[in-house]
């Protein structure tokens, strides 16, 4: 993978999902898939908790990140969290996540996003809490953020951010 571009949340919104993952007792967790040639610790360090809306492999570079001079993230926006889900993943993983359903204006920035690069974006809207190959660790999470009552809950869209995805991992623009 080259480049990500990743919804950003409001700093509630990034509490509100700190604030489930500690209630769960979630313990160092990593949300980055295995398999994708990029440093898993480091890439946890630098990258918050987001909706993927696109990414590419390095070849692609130049063509996406031209393309991306011209965009422009218009207005804040909404997505509910509905709930928490399980999903196998790559090398033998298994990933926690969070449903997410689109608000308009969430699908008018995300018909602007592919206007401008001329590609879908992503058709999995979610997000990522955890990737690990500790099954029964991340069934156990699954099921003390299931229990909870806070679903639906709704985070606001700031903005979008754009980030380097191989060694090294780095945040190279912000849209807002």
């Amino acid at each position: 993978m080259g480049h990500t571009l990743v919804a950003a949340f409001s700093k509630d919104g990034y509490q509100k999902i700190e604030a489930m993952l500690e209630k769960a007792g979630a313990k160092s967790l990593c949300k980055i898939p295995y398999g994708r040639d990029c440093q898993r610790a480091e890439a946890e360090r630098i990258l918050k908790h987001h909706i993927t809306m696109f990414h590419w492999a390095k070849k692609d570079d130049e063509k996406y990140l031209s393309l991306l001079n011209a965009y422009r993230f218009e207005r804040p926006c909404t997505a509910t969290v509905s709930a928490v889900s399980l999903k196998r993943a790559e090398e033998n993983s298994l990933m926690l996540y969070l449903n997410v359903k689109p608000s308009e204006g969430f699908e008018e920035m995300r018909k602007n996003l592919e206007q401008t690069l001329g590609a879908k974006t992503s058709p999995f809207l979610h997000i990522t809490l955890a990737i690990s190959k500790d099954h029964e660790e991340i069934r156990k999470l699954y099921d003390r953020i299931s229990a909870m009552e806070i679903f639906p809950f709704t985070l606001e869209i700031t903005g979008m951010d754009l980030y380097h995805i191989w060694k090294p991992v780095k945040l190279i623009r912000q849209y807002r």
